[in-house]
């Protein structure tokens, strides 16, 4: 599947570009390939689009798995659980302070309307 990606020119080519544009905002990247864990999922499958914010927890002990859960080969699981406000955000982080929330930054992406719209600005905090 990686390969796939790396021999498709023009996306790798956005890509890099983008990376280049936000340096300064990230740090070097994960690669990790992991697999949907459905037996060890707790809710409906999250999928790209799902809530404005992402609470993701990533663990090798999996002490509670509460979301969408992925499984890499070293047995490290990342539990996933979309939230349509920060504050549910919030809330389903203080379940796990190891707990990261990701956030859709519209001036960064195109998401649609009534989702960039929902909650307040992440972009001004």
């Amino acid at each position: 599947m990686i390969d796939a990606y790396r021999r498709n020119a023009p996306l790798m080519d956005a890509l890099t570009r983008n990376g280049q544009r936000k340096a300064a905002l990230t740090t070097n990247p994960l690669r990790v390939v992991a697999s949907y864990r459905a037996d060890l999922s707790r809710r409906a499958p999250w999928t790209m689009g799902d809530g404005r914010f992402l609470v993701v927890t990533a663990s090798s002990t999996s002490p509670r798995l509460l979301g969408t859960v992925f499984e890499a080969p070293d047995a490290m699981r990342f539990d996933l659980r979309a939230m349509g406000t920060l504050a549910d955000a919030e809330a389903a982080r203080s379940t796990d302070p190891s707990s990261r929330i990701l956030a859709l930054r519209p001036s960064w992406s195109f998401p649609a309307l009534a989702l960039a719209s929902s909650d307040r600005p992440v972009d001004e905090e």
